[in-house]
């Protein structure tokens, strides 16, 4: 055989030889592809020189990271291409934690686990009230029979404290209506409970026309004591304030050199112990002294004001916003004329008409 004829047989047979000796190779790895507008997970396996072949598996979150606070629950599905597995992730609320395990082999299998949390949260709502029982404008209502309380549509209600049972206080607290206890500071009456507890020394002359004795009030060594343990007692039964009568017996011959000054000083005081104990009080007449103890007072509580006509006097109450609240009697008037209504109005007065012992409410304004 000739030269050329050689080198074309070499030629050829080199030829067939790498035809038949060709191999494909795979490249391993597996992409993941995410679509991150539509929250679509598209997973793709790509050997070299083969077309791709993709599964879509349509979920609503799309990566392999999630917002914390998120849950998430593992479909049943799966699809298998290649080495590597695309599992369905359908999202509430989650946290999703991904994971990657080496293999034996070199292709790293992906694993993904979910975490699920909940937390309750709780919203408390306090209604605040609009109006104050001890506010101009407030309804009363002012018994001093004991026993029962009567039920009576008003936002105060004042009643004895010695007189009146415990539960029927707080019965009428519940109701949303506020209670006033009753008890004279100013003279001694021997029918109290405590009417021993009163030395001699602080007794003066008898008042007739109640038929009580008068006490000396500058004596707050020994009346103090009297009249804290009469508070305590308002803590007790659950009144909401206390009114304290005769403050102002300076007035009246007491026996004792008592002075209007002597009178503001033990108002002041009693007050002072009141709101020690979380109690409201009541300035009980005594217009003359208004000018000084309304910044110690609360509220206000008159008798006759109308009829006497000193009612104007409390107008610093008003002007401060504070309930001025008056009781008329029977025997001195026999109704609330449409003329006084609209006097009271105007002062920032709250009128009820009553017998002078205070057994019956018989009319209010309004």
């Amino acid at each position: 055989m000739d030269r050329g004829r050689s080198l074309l047989v070499v030629a050829v047979m080199l030829t067939l030889a790498a035809c038949s000796g060709s191999s494909s190779v795979t490249d391993p790895s597996a992409a993941v592809t995410t679509s991150a507008r539509s929250g679509t997970a598209t997973s793709s396996t790509s050997p070299v020189g083969e077309s791709t072949a993709e599964s879509t598996s349509s979920t609503t979150m799309a990566s392999t990271t999630m917002a914390p606070g998120t849950s998430a629950t593992v479909d049943s599905t799966s699809t298998t291409i290649g080495t590597t597995t695309t599992v369905a992730v359908t999202t509430s609320t989650t946290s999703t934690t991904t994971t990657t395990a080496p293999t034996v082999t070199s292709t790293p299998t992906t694993s993904t686990s979910t975490t699920t949390s909940s937390s309750t949260s709780t919203t408390t709502t306090t209604v605040p009230t609009t109006t104050s029982p001890w506010a101009t404008g407030a309804t009363w209502a002012w018994f001093l029979q004991g026993g029962n309380i009567p039920n009576v549509a008003v936002d105060v209600i004042d009643v004895d404290l010695f007189d009146t049972p415990a539960s029927e206080v707080r019965r009428v607290e519940r109701s949303g209506i506020s209670t006033v206890c009753y008890l004279s500071a100013g003279t001694y009456e021997d029918w109290r409970p405590d009417a021993g507890d009163y030395p001699p020394e602080i007794l003066g002359r008898t008042w007739d026309a109640w038929d009580e004795q008068f006490v000396d009030i500058r004596r707050l060594d020994l009346l103090g004591p009297i009249l804290q343990a009469r508070l305590d007692l308002c803590v007790a039964k659950g009144f909401s304030a206390v009114e304290p009568d005769n403050i102002d017996t300076f007035w009246e011959d007491t026996g004792f050199p008592l002075t209007a000054d002597d009178a503001v000083a033990f108002a002041r005081w009693f007050a002072s112990e009141a709101h020690a104990r979380g109690l409201k009080v009541a300035q009980k007449n005594a217009p003359d002294l208004v000018g000084r103890l309304v910044g110690s007072f609360d509220f206000a509580i008159t008798e006759d004001c109308f009829d006497d006509g000193w009612c104007a006097d409390m107008a610093p109450y008003h002007a401060a916003g504070k309930a001025i609240l008056d009781a008329e009697y029977t025997d001195r008037m026999t109704s609330l004329s449409p003329a006084l209504c609209a006097q009271a109005a105007d002062l920032g007065v709250s009128v009820l008409l009553a017998d002078r012992n205070l057994t019956e409410n018989l009319q209010r304004c309004g």
